[in-house]
């Protein structure tokens, strides 16, 4: 198999690289950013394994959350019952990160 020229091969990669920025300037725009998460408040339903938990969000949604690293770091317990609050990404409302719990 020969291998294309190098003048070739950074040709066509400067042309697709124009091409991106051409075309991804106008989508990013309208894009959430990945830090951009979504904050909701809910009530932990049921507590599965593997420090899991079935949530109901607040407009009576249930999602599966999962404790954040710094509540298994400090091991802080998250019951049934308990006042939590979370975070979703935009492109999947089916889970989230439960990153406070409410004193009750």
């Amino acid at each position: 198999m020969a291998r294309s020229s190098p003048m070739i091969h950074r040709a066509l990669h400067t042309y697709s690289l124009k091409t991106y920025a051409a075309l991804g300037a106008a989508a990013k725009e309208n894009r959430l950013a990945k830090e951009e998460l979504i904050e909701f408040g809910g009530v932990v339903s049921e507590a599965l394994p593997d420090n899991r938990y079935r949530v109901t969000l607040e407009n009576g949604v249930e999602i599966w959350a999962y404790a954040s690293g710094k509540m298994q770091k400090h091991r802080i317990r998250i019951l049934a019952g308990d006042r939590v609050t979370l975070e979703m990404s935009p492109y999947d409302l089916t889970k989230g990160r439960i990153n406070f719990r409410h004193k009750s």
